[in-house]
């Protein structure tokens, strides 16, 4: 076979290959910017279920899912060092939000602490500054940030 030999140029195959490179090239950039957006989409959900537990008022699990122990009441020994009722303290009617009728995610960002999380910021009861939710990306956990 010589280059005088070459094969007619398909001018209907270049065009099915051109587009399906640039659908290739679409659909990496739609995943990544997906990816990116919900980046953290757990922790999110993590906080998020924790504010309405306390919506509801039902502080033992709003309490479970601040120490990712949904049983912590077959083992309360563990949590000496912040209990239920100094919870509910903070996080009822007496604390710095009242009752807490309303929340909305309002955003993450990576915390720069010495042990991995995320930092949700979340406004509660339609306040102008947001909350700043830490959580632990080993052990789920929640606290407020900064600690």
């Amino acid at each position: 076979m010589s280059l005088l030999d070459a094969p007619a140029y398909d001018e209907a195959r270049e065009k099915r290959r051109r587009n399906t490179i640039i659908t290739v090239v679409v659909v990496v950039l739609v995943i990544a910017a997906l990816g990116w957006h919900f980046r953290h989409f757990r922790q999110e959900r993590e906080v998020s279920a924790f504010f309405a537990a306390l919506e509801q008022k039902d502080y033992p699990k709003a309490y479970g899912i601040y120490y990712n122990d949904p049983q912590w009441q077959q083992h309360p020994d563990r949590y000496k060092e912040y209990p239920l009722n100094e919870f509910q303290r903070d996080w009822g009617p007496s604390g710095d939000y009242g009752y807490i009728t309303s929340h909305k995610i309002d955003g993450s960002e990576t915390g720069k602490s010495p042990s991995n999380g995320v930092i949700v910021f979340v406004k509660v009861n339609n306040r102008p500054e947001a909350t700043r939710i830490f959580v632990d990306d080993e052990k789920h956990t929640l606290t407020l940030w900064p600690f």
